[in-house]
């Protein structure tokens, strides 16, 4: 449950980062990873390319953050994120 506010915090400082350096590619870590570079890279408005280094998928992962909750819900959500995250991102590491 913490994930998302640290996942804000991350893109705060990575856009003050972009914005002091601007990067000339971003290669983010998996599905998350490449969610909060792409937002990151947005905010600071720098061109670099965001690479995926996929090890995982959120369909997979997505429910184990609200283990009493039915998991089919979370596997949609996760599924839809996966195939966002991909189409949006400008190459992938599979």
């Amino acid at each position: 449950p913490a994930r998302p506010v640290h996942d804000v915090a991350l893109i705060a400082a990575l856009t003050r980062r972009f914005r002091a350096e601007p990067p000339q590619i971003i290669v983010a870590h998996h599905v998350e990873g490449a969610l909060v570079a792409r937002a990151a890279r947005r905010l600071a408005r720098v061109q670099a390319p965001v690479i995926v280094h996929v090890h995982a998928r959120f369909a997979e992962e997505l429910p184990d953050w609200a283990p009493r909750a039915p998991a089919a819900p979370f596997r949609v959500a996760g599924a839809a994120l996966d195939a966002l995250s991909l189409a949006r991102a400008d190459g992938a590491i599979l």
